[in-house]
Formats: C-alpha cells, sequence, structure tokens
C-alpha cells in the first residue's frame, strides 16, 4: 500500500509540474475567464461587422498605409520605429557625421531592416481575402470598415480557438489530479484500518490464554428488525428534495437576465421595444438580413411611439444599467437606419468616460492629407488618385509622392500636415459656443452627420449644465431630422442624467446576461428625471 500511496503522489507531482504550479485549478479558472473574455469581445465584433455591411458604402480610394496602420498594432509600431530612426538620422546628419560614421552606418542598417519588414507586413495585410487584392477599392473614410473588422474577427477567432484548447488541457489536468487524490484518500483509510487490525490482534494474542469459551453462538433464521427497507425510502425521498432545493435556490440566487421574457416577467413591463440576436456566424446572409431586421425594427417602433407636436424633431437618448451592453453599436445602427430612410441625421457622443462613438469613428474625425490639400486647391481629384495609387505601390507616403510628382510644395505639404494635427472641435466646443457647422462631421452615408467628443476630458461631466444641453440640442433642431445620443451608463454617468432629462425619448439596452437588479436601479432613476422612457431594447438575445 505504501508503494501504491508514493505511486500516486508521484502521477501528481508529474501533472503540477508540467505547469509550473500545485494549484492547477486557479490556472484552469484563469483560463476560463479568458475564454468568456474572448467571447464577449467576439460577439461585439460581430455585431459591429454586421452593422458594418448593413451601413457600408462603395468606396472610391484604395486602402493607404495610414489606413491600414489604424487596425493592424505592429504595422503602426513599426511606422513608429521608421519615423524615429529618421529623426536620429537626421540628428547625426546635423552634427556633420558621414555616412561612414559607426552610428550614421548602424542607423541607416537598421532603417533598411525596418522598410523591409515594413514591405512585408503591408504585402500580408493585403493578402488577406477580407482585407483586398492589390488595385482593390476601400472607403475613403467610413465608419466601420468590414474587412478590417474581418482581420480583427479572425485573429480573436484564433486566439478564442488557442485558449479554449489550452482551457481543456487544463479541465483534463484537473479532472486527473482530482481521481488521484481521492484514490489517496481509499488508500490512507485502507492503510489506517490494515494498522488497527494488526494492533488489534496483538492486544488478543497477549490475552488469549486467558479467556475461555462457554458455548457456540446460533445463528438467527430470520432478522430481528431489518431498517434497510425504510432507510432506503427515506434517503430516496432525501435525495429527491435536497436536488430540488439545490436547483431552486440556484435559481433564487442567480438574477442574471437571459431572454426577452425573463426581462418582461421580473421587471413587470412591456416596454421591449425590441431584439438584437447574438450571431453565430456574421458570413451567414440570413444571419446578417436578420440583424438588419432587427435595426430597422427598432427604428420604426421609436417613429411610432415618438410623436412630436408641429413636426418637431425628436431627439432620442441611448443608455445602458452597465458597460459594455452595446449601446454604441445601437446608436450607430439606428444612425444608419434613419439616413436610409431620407432622414437628415445626427450622431452625437455624449459618453465623457467611454467615448465609444468618437473611437469607432475615429478615421472620419482624423482629416486626410490629400483631402486637405484638395480643399485648398493644391491638387485636384485626378492628381491625388493618381498620387495615392503610386504612394501605395511604393510603400511611400503620399505628401512625399506628391512633392517627387510636382503636384505640392514641401512647404504646402508640412502646413497640410499641421492642419491635420489640430484636434477636431466636438461637442465640448458646441456646448462652449462654438459655430455648430464648424464641430459637425459629415459621413459617407448619405443624410448622416456626428457630432463627436472634441477636446473633452472625463472632468468635463461635473461642468454640464442641462441648459447648455438644452441651448445646444434646439440649435441641431433646426438642421436635422433626427438627432439620436449615445450617452453613458445610468445612474453611474453623470452626463448620462442630464441628456436623459432633455431628451425626448430614451432607450435603454440591456445586454444578456446583466443583472436585473441594474436594470431595475436604472429605471427608478429615469423615474426620478421625469424622463420618457420608448422601450427597452435586449441584447445579445439568443437565436430561436
Amino acid at each position: 500500500m505504501n508503494n501504491d500511496l508514493r505511486s500516486k503522489r508521484q502521477q501528481i507531482a508529474a501533472i503540477t509540474d508540467a505547469y509550473g504550479t500545485q494549484n492547477v485549478n486557479a490556472l484552469y479558472q484563469a483560463k476560463f475567464d479568458q475564454v468568456l473574455k474572448l467571447q464577449a469581445a467576439m460577439a461585439d465584433l460581430q455585431l459591429d461587422m454586421t452593422l458594418a455591411v448593413a451601413g457600408q458604402t462603395q468606396a472610391a480610394e484604395p486602402l493607404a498605409v495610414e489606413q491600414l496602420s489604424l487596425s493592424d498594432p505592429v504595422l503602426a509600431e513599426l511606422i513608429r520605429a521608421r519615423d524615429q530612426l529618421d529623426a536620429k538620422l537626421i540628428a547625426l546628419r546635423s552634427q556633420n557625421l558621414l555616412s561612414e560614421h559607426k552610428e550614421v552606418a548602424a542607423a541607416m542598417a537598421e532603417l533598411g531592416r525596418l522598410n523591409t519588414k515594413l514591405s512585408e507586413r503591408i504585402d500580408a495585410l493585403r493578402a488577406l481575402p477580407q482585407a483586398g487584392l492589390a488595385g482593390a477599392r476601400a472607403q475613403s473614410g467610413g465608419p466601420l470598415d468590414p474587412r478590417i473588422l474581418q482581420v480583427q474577427l479572425a485573429e480573436v477567432s484564433k486566439m478564442l480557438e488557442q485558449s479554449r484548447k489550452q482551457m481543456l488541457d487544463l479541465s483534463a489536468a484537473c479532472a486527473q489530479v482530482a481521481v488521484l487524490k481521492e484514490e489517496i484518500e481509499a488508500i490512507q483509510r485502507q492503510l489506517s484500518q490494515t494498522r488497527e487490525r494488526i494492533d488489534q490482534l496483538n492486544i488478543e494474542s497477549r490475552v488469549g490464554g486467558r479467556i475461555s469459551v462457554l458455548g457456540d453462538a446460533h445463528r438467527p433464521l430470520e432478522p430481528y428488525q431489518d431498517p434497510r427497507r425504510r432507510r432506503s425510502v427515506l434517503g430516496g425521498m432525501g435525495g429527491t428534495a435536497l436536488a430540488f432545493m439545490i436547483v431552486l435556490m440556484h435559481g433564487l440566487a442567480d438574477r442574471r437576465l437571459r431572454h426577452a421574457e425573463e426581462l418582461r416577467l421580473r421587471l413587470n413591463t412591456d416596454q421591449i421595444l425590441g431584439l438584437l440576436p447574438q450571431l453565430p456566424d456574421v458570413s451567414d446572409p440570413q444571419q446578417t438580413a436578420l440583424v438588419s431586421h432587427a435595426v430597422h425594427h427598432i427604428r420604426t417602433m421609436l417613429h411610432l411611439r415618438t410623436q412630436l407636436p408641429g413636426g418637431q424633431t425628436p431627439v432620442f437618448a441611448i443608455t445602458s444599467p452597465l458597460a459594455g451592453a452595446g449601446k454604441t453599436s445601437l446608436s450607430l445602427g439606428l444612425g444608419f437606419s434613419f439616413a436610409s430612410t431620407g432622414c437628415r441625421t445626427l450622431l452625437i457622443d455624449c459618453d465623457l468616460i467611454g467615448g465609444g462613438l468618437t473611437w469607432r469613428t475615429r478615421s472620419l474625425l482624423r482629416r486626410r492629407l490629400g483631402r486637405i490639400l484638395v480643399a485648398q486647391r493644391v491638387i485636384s481629384e485626378a492628381q491625388l488618385k493618381s498620387a495615392l495609387s503610386q504612394s501605395v505601390n511604393r510603400t511611400q507616403r503620399l505628401g512625399q509622392r506628391l512633392i517627387e510628382m510636382g503636384h505640392a510644395t514641401a512647404t504646402q505639404v508640412d502646413e497640410a500636415l499641421r492642419l491635420q494635427s489640430l484636434p477636431p472641435a466636438g461637442l465640448v466646443e458646441a456646448l462652449r459656443g462654438a459655430p455648430l457647422q464648424r464641430c459637425l462631421t459629415r459621413t459617407e452615408v448619405p443624410g448622416l452627420w456626428l457630432l463627436p467628443l472634441g477636446n473633452a476630458r472625463p472632468v468635463v461631466a461635473a461642468s454640464l449644465s442641462p441648459g447648455a444641453v438644452a441651448r445646444l440640442l434646439g440649435e441641431v433642431r433646426k438642421h436635422f431630422d433626427v438627432v439620436i445620443i449615445d450617452t453613458g451608463p445610468l445612474p453611474g454617468g453623470l452626463e448620462a442624467s442630464v441628456v436623459c432629462a432633455q431628451a425626448d425619448g430614451v432607450v435603454l439596452i440591456v445586454a444578456r446576461g446583466q443583472p436585473a437588479s441594474a436594470v431595475q436601479q436604472s429605471l427608478r432613476h429615469l423615474r426620478s428625471l421625469n424622463a420618457r422612457l420608448c422601450g427597452i431594447v435586449f441584447n445579445r438575445a439568443p437565436a430561436g
């Protein structure tokens, strides 16, 4: 038995040594949490991909290196390293150092290696199926690029598969360790019983000579009282009751929302505006059409439930009980849907903490060098198109290519770069009295405009006043048919309370798995603000 005990312990040690720790269960739990986070990230990317496909327009320009770097951190880091080496070479040459100098030669060699890596990375990105072949057309600044989202989706999917495999390996290791520990406990019990029996035999052998047998025992023909049947019945009833109680307690303790019907029953409300399903495969056209139909249905319900007197422009605030519910994605989808009906639609990012709408549409907010030069009438559209094509093929910056082609001077390019580096105006500047037209950004989607955060900081929320918000909304009502405001969680965000009180209607989006108590708290806060709730949208609803 001692040999078996030693062997079992050696097997456990071999398993734990392979993972570098004796607490394999902690590693499994960490990997399980990582899989959950990757699944949530993949679900968000799938929804973003669907919404991007629903609102995508035809492209007019090829993807430049700057566009690729926005979605590829590796390419962005290589470009940053190349710029640093260029600056270092300029500094060295300003010291009158020749090319044969050790530091200059080393910097030039490193620059050559970086340019080679840049070319290989760009070729790899363009070779991807969703990134497009050489010469393919791309959007010049759409709010969401399905090709870039497809690359991100492939990377997250690969990471998810690897994490799942590692989690399964850890699960098998945990199960094997548990079985070995149970076998060790059984061997230890058997060893203890054997030792007790040996001790008992030793004691009996010492007193055997003083014991005399008076008579043999008689085996009874039937038991005097057999309690086994009664114990079996009681044990079965007790086990059934215990299992029922465990299931009941688990259901009562778990307050997370998993279905729209559960949301309706727990909150005792019929204000369900619509559902946004969770897609297992965004490449399926039927599933993509299902999400598009769901967004259009929500837009139609908002139209029907919000009838303002005198044809006044409705203002909708999109909020959620907790962060990560998908309110920014819903705001973008509703913006595309309203714009598709011919309404002049304005999207306002008023989430001063998260800023998700501004972040997702950052490609629109960053003014492109070529567009600045065209607006200043330095170059024409044909010259910009030709320079873009050649800069992509030669892996060269657009400004440098325009100078070499003789379409622009270095001074004109530097001035355009200076204008490009200036932060775009947005919500904060509009609240402080800046002209509204200077703060707006027109998207490539016909009829859709964007008012980003601008030069906003989280501390700005403390100084946000209802009067300033009311004045801004009064101004935008004059120029747009529909206004959609993406604000922070309620009641956590200061700006959310101000915006919801001023809006004509509030849409509360609840994600699957969020606690019902958080939703109830948000509804109570909306009632305290006298805000008008248009309805609740249940996000990531299970298929079927």
